[in-house]
């Protein structure tokens, strides 16, 4: 059976190479790309998952052409990170010195608010972040604000030696990052290497948590080596907490994979090398458990297929460019978060990707599927949203379960969940779900709201005339699915919107 169906369109090129030693086979491809295939280093990225992995290939890398890994810019440094670092500072003692810093960061007069240091980091970071009005949109200062999660108090974090760097996209040079750091980029060359090294930190924790969404609390188990075979609850947690990372593990790989818009070459841990302590994303390996069978993240052989296209060629081939109109439009979710402030609109964001996320991870749309993406979701923007969010989400979520024509709609169909999308003028564009059958595909856009309607419909007819573009012989039916609180509203979409 063939890895995968050749079509007439296919375009770039995509490999996979075992190696012993994973960085240096990335390595060894990132040099033939440059040398051999024409690419210019500055269309390269190597993604790895560790920042020592990153330090390693930037110096194995250095031999031979100009290395970017972004390890020059602290994200204290960025420069509205720095005017609420430096507010924060004048906030502590009053000291003017800070104040004027500030200033001469933004270039204007600030007025003076009162902060309290020892609250909620996050909270207190974006209360001056308000109030200093600064850009909300700014993807360092949102990282900072992720940052702080890990900090009781803001305070605590002025005095803590924070090493949190930002990637700085204007250099020169192959791009090294982790996966984590690459995700909203894309490059015309990327190399993905396969995990190296032993478990994770948080693989060896001594405490196991869980949500129950019935008491609404957490539960905590201690781990000790023979738990499992006496604790059936913990059992249980572990064993879903296992398929739960697995699941996630499969989302970042998806990441990884998306970035590359030419070449894809995955970089193989060799079969050799690979046991159940030092195992591989892309090659299935057996436990040595009894009974345990074989865990398989991805089955991906050594394979070549297309041809890599060089540096020059991508020069020539510069799409014309056009007008695009910019609409001020609402956040999605924005409706939930009301009472205007940039701090609301920034929940309003983290909603919205937080409901998306737990239908994303819904196995199905069963209502118990639905409470397991939601528990997921919440292990994953608890940080940023509270327990009423995250009911609301579920409420919103499981109205999926409940609506008969949906459900009726997607039986036997073969679901793709935000699934990627290109038009032949190369705009790329996502599909929060869409159901092929032999001769129809139905797509659908999930909408917490039906406030901005008309412009959501015009969205997802543009999904559909793509879709046609690549299935001209199909059925194309396309729908909004207005989430509201308890309920699920099913609105078809004409060609026109």
């Amino acid at each position: 059976m063939p890895l995968f169906e050749v079509q007439s369109d296919d375009y770039g090129y995509v490999a996979a190479f075992s190696y012993d030693d994973v960085l240096k086979g990335a390595a060894e491809q990132a040099r033939r790309l440059v040398e051999e295939c024409g690419v210019r280093a500055d269309d390269i990225a190597i993604l790895c998952w560790k920042n020592e992995h990153v330090s390693a290939l930037k110096e194995m890398l250095s031999e031979f052409c100009e290395v970017c890994s972004g390890s020059n810019k602290a994200l204290r440094c960025s420069e509205q990170v720095n005017a609420v670092i430096q507010y924060a500072k004048f906030c502590v003692g009053g000291d003017e010195i800070y104040l004027r810093n500030a200033e001469a960061i933004l270039g204007r007069r600030l007025k003076k608010i009162a902060a309290d240091l020892h609250k909620n980091a996050q909270k207190t970071a974006e209360f001056i972040a308000s109030a200093l009005k600064l850009n909300f949109v700014d993807p360092d200062l949102l990282l900072f604000f992720e940052t702080l999660a890990k900090f009781n108090s803001f305070s605590e974090y002025l005095f803590a030696n924070d090493e949190t760097e930002v990637f700085a996209k204007e250099e020169s040079g192959i791009k090294i990052m982790t996966v984590h750091k690459s995700k909203g980029l894309q490059f015309p060359h990327v190399i993905v290497c396969d995990r190296i090294g032993g478990k994770d930190r948080g693989e060896s924790s001594k405490l196991a948590t869980d949500y129950d969404f019935t008491t609404h609390k957490w539960r905590i188990f201690y781990k000790f080596a023979s738990r499992k075979s006496l604790d059936a609850e913990f059992a249980a947690l572990m064993d879903e907490n296992d398929r739960s990372a697995h699941e996630e593990d499969i989302n970042k790989l998806y990441v990884a994979f998306t970035r590359a818009e030419r070449s894809l070459i995955i970089v193989k841990r060799s079969e050799s090398k690979i046991d159940q302590y030092n195992y591989s994303f892309f090659s299935p390996y057996a436990k040595k458990t009894k009974g345990a069978g074989v865990v398989e993240w991805l089955d991906i052989p050594d394979f070549q297929y297309g041809y890599v296209i060089p540096s020059s060629v991508k020069s020539e081939e510069k799409p014309p460019q056009k007008k695009v109109a910019l609409v001020v439009g609402e956040p999605q979710g924005a409706q939930e978060k009301a009472g205007g402030g940039e701090t609301e609109a920034l929940s309003a964001i983290y909603f919205g990707e937080a409901l998306h996320y737990a239908l994303e991870m819904s196995e199905g749309f069963a209502a118990d599927e639905i409470l397991r993406g939601v528990s997921l979701a919440k292990g994953r923007y608890a940080k940023f949203l509270n327990d009423a969010d995250f009911e609301n989400i579920a409420a919103r979520a499981l109205g999926l379960s409940k609506n008969e024509e949906f459900l009726t709609l997607i039986k036997g169909a073969q679901a793709y969940k935000e699934m990627p999308i290109k038009s032949a003028e190369g705009e790329l564009l996502r599909v929060d779900l869409a159901c092929f059958r032999r001769d129809e595909i139905l797509l659908f856009d999930y909408k917490s709201s039906e406030k901005y309607l008309a412009q959501n419909k015009a969205q997802v007819a543009r999904y559909k005339s793509v879709i046609r573009e690549f299935y001209p012989h199909a059925r194309v039916c396309a729908f909004v699915l207005a989430l509201e609180a308890a309920s699920a509203r099913l609105i078809e979409v004409n060609d026109e919107g």
